[in-house]
């Protein structure tokens, strides 16, 4: 009986134990199978949407260094 449990030992714990696959076990259940199955999903109504045109992009106002100040000084008091 020694010999026999040293021997199941070796099977699962040993340096091939990834060789072998043990049975799966027929009373164990599977993921699922207490759950039902969900129905299915109705299909999701549909709207048509108009199709409509591109609005031209603005010009970009910070590539105009002068016409947008970054820091205006008489509106910041500086101290110095």
């Amino acid at each position: 009986l020694k010999h026999q449990l040293d021997w199941f030992k070796r099977q699962l714990f040993g340096q091939k134990s990834e060789r072998f696959a043990p049975l799966p076990d027929p009373t164990q259940l599977h993921l699922g199978e207490m759950m039902p199955l969900p129905a299915t999903p109705a299909a999701e109504p549909q709207r048509a949407v108009p199709a409509h045109t591109r609005r031209i992009a603005q010009r970009d106002l910070a590539a105009d260094s002068e016409a947008v100040p970054f820091f205006d000084e008489a509106r910041v008091p500086v101290e110095t």
